[in-house]
């Protein structure tokens, strides 16, 4: 096994997928997308996180890979590697896996949910969903015990996500992703937020997030990995692509996962 700097081992791994995955998912979805807990699946994701870290790969000093995410040890930073997906259109995501609900997700990848879960992880991010679900009109039971679950280390969860690109004459471009989402009734796109890590639950055939797909949610989602703490985040028919600032489909992106609390 790779050795890891700080707390970079699978014990860590495991516990902390626990943590995260105290949620569990029943076969039928609520509406507001909070699952009711079953546990069948706990062996096969604890199969999927080990393997997963089995593959990550040290390429330089504080440097690792996994499946083509870069995870840098020391400034927290992940880069995931994707495609503009859509140009228009309603959004419910940032980002889903390609076999995922990418109908509704600005960008795409072949990167695994449970993949960006372990470099998440490694970089010393912490799961906790009360941020993000505290605009719910109705969280059910399951969800206000997990907005009751203390953090170890308060902002661990913060992230900020940016966007990575060529633009049509070969010029490498960045901006927060919240450049490239507009809510529909508004002039301009939403200035540049910070979005948590809300960590995944166990489903009957596993990680949900790796059954399902979804990564980084705009309108909130308990499987997703990441979610957007903002009050309209329980409105399923708000956000829109900025089509303006998009470049085309297909074009190669990368998403920039950073600590907004460097110090944490």
């Amino acid at each position: 096994m790779i050795a890891f700097p700080r707390r970079f081992t699978l014990p860590f791994l495991l516990v902390a997928a626990t943590l995260s995955s105290a949620l569990l998912l029943a076969q039928d979805e609520e509406p507001t997308k909070q699952p009711s807990p079953n546990d069948a699946g706990k062996t096969v994701a604890a199969k999927e996180m080990a393997e997963a870290q089995s593959r990550v790969k040290k390429v330089a000093d504080n440097e690792y890979d996994l499946g083509g995410i870069k995870i840098n040890s020391k400034t927290r930073q992940i880069s995931v590697p994707c495609v503009l997906n859509m140009t228009e259109g309603l959004l419910e995501y940032v980002l889903v896996h390609e076999h995922g609900k990418t109908h509704e997700s600005l960008l795409r990848t072949s990167v695994s949910p449970t993949e960006l879960n372990v470099a998440l992880l490694l970089a010393h991010y912490e799961p906790n969903i009360k941020e993000a679900a505290q605009f719910l009109p109705e969280p059910t039971p399951m969800t206000q015990k997990l907005m009751a679950e203390p953090m170890s280390k308060a902002g661990a969860n913060q992230i900020t996500l940016s966007v990575q690109w060529k633009d049509k004459d070969g010029k490498e471009q960045t901006a927060p992703v919240t450049r490239w989402i507009h809510e529909k009734d508004a002039k301009v796109a939403r200035d540049s937020q910070h979005w948590t890590y809300t960590g995944s639950m166990i489903s009957q055939t596993g990680f949900a997030a790796q059954f399902d797909g979804s990564m980084v949610a705009i309108y909130f989602d308990l499987i997703s990995l990441v979610n957007f703490p903002v009050k309209e985040n329980a409105n399923d028919d708000l956000w829109k692509v900025e089509t303006a600032k998009v470049p085309p489909v297909d074009t190669p992106v990368t998403l920039v996962i950073s600590p907004k609390n460097p110090g944490v």
